[in-house]
């Protein structure tokens, strides 16, 4: 570090953030006081290849942060000599800011709620009209089919992590039950292709695809029960302004017509995504490779009859698909 960032003081301590699923992440501060973030690849055969890609999660960082007003931290560098920390890894700065790991933001006022809400959206809005091309990231962006794409990758890596074995007891981590009818379900209920820059739930997976991915991730709480609600790094209302408020607020920032259709395809897939998400944290779990030890792996089953109860009513109905808030 001290060779690629010359203002360095020696020497370093280094903690590990509690919390993250995907990529190690731990806070640096030099002997000046100044702080840095390193995040790193896991170690380990890891079940996706594209899901902890530092390289590329680097590179977008590093064109908003030069081209964009998206807030992001400055990166100083990547690194990908595994001699050095066991697995790639890249450097950025260490931006101030609380983190809510109760998703109900029980600390928060109703205004102030609605603020944390309004700049979720607005980040999304300033994110989702980024010009790819014009930022250099181009060679990332595939202009079409987005949801099959998607469909496809979620599949491929579910089969993987279902079938994958605890390494104690030698018990697989099991399938979503009747997977084959959720995919036959989307299949049969695509919408219409949009492309943008997407956060994907901090993943660099999802770099480019639907911006309705990105809206229905953000608000998922609003759909799910209750009873899930504390195990999800997602808002959920306690009470925060209703879902329709805070969507047309983000479709008047991003520049599109209020409702949007297709939006309850989005929040079904959304739920779809998370029950594979949680069904991922399980095979970690089952590797003993999660970065953070939580009970979201005994959400795989829960949310997958979450999306069963959306299956079952069969093709969405024409009024449905505009709707901007679909009730489980």
């Amino acid at each position: 570090m001290k060779a690629r960032i010359p203002e360095l003081s020696l020497p370093l301590s280094v903690a590990q953030f509690k919390l993250g699923q995907s990529n190690p992440t731990y806070y640096v501060s030099d002997a000046s006081s100044k702080k840095y973030v390193v995040r790193r690849r896991p170690p380990g055969n890891l079940l996706s290849q594209t899901a902890h890609r530092v390289d590329r999660e680097f590179k977008v960082i590093d064109a908003l942060y030069k081209h964009t007003k998206v807030p992001v931290p400055k990166v100083y560098f990547l690194c990908m000599d595994k001699s050095i920390l066991g697995t790639e890894f890249y450097v950025m700065e260490f931006k101030e800011g609380r983190v809510y790991p109760d998703a109900l933001l029980p600390d928060l006022s109703f205004d102030q709620r609605r603020a944390h809400y309004h700049g979720i959206c607005d980040v999304l809005a300033a994110l989702h009209k980024v010009d790819v091309d014009a930022v250099g990231l181009g060679q990332y962006a595939k202009r079409s089919g987005f949801y099959e794409r998607q469909i496809n990758m979620w599949k491929g890596l579910s089969s993987v992590q279902g079938a994958t074995k605890d390494v104690e007891t030698g018990v697989p981590v099991g399938m979503l039950p009747r997977f084959d009818d959720m995919l036959a379900w989307f299949q049969k209920n695509l919408i219409k292709d949009e492309n943008c820059l997407i956060h994907g739930d901090a993943k660099s997976d999802n770099l480019l695809g639907h911006p309705l991915s990105d809206v229905a991730n953000t608000f998922l709480n609003w759909y799910l029960p209750q009873s899930l609600g504390g195990y999800l790094d997602l808002p959920r209302p306690l009470p925060v302004p209703e879902a329709d408020e805070l969507i047309e607020y983000y479709c008047k920032q991003v520049g599109r017509p209020f409702p949007i259709p297709g939006f309850s395809f989005a929040v079904a897939f959304a739920i779809f995504r998370l029950g594979v998400v949680f069904q991922g944290i399980a095979a970690r779990t089952a590797l003993r490779q999660n970065s953070s030890a939580n009970n979201a792996a005994g959400l795989m089953l829960p949310v997958a009859n979450l999306i069963l109860e959306i299956v079952d009513t069969g093709k969405l109905p024409s009024g449905q698909k505009q709707t901007t808030t679909p009730k489980l």
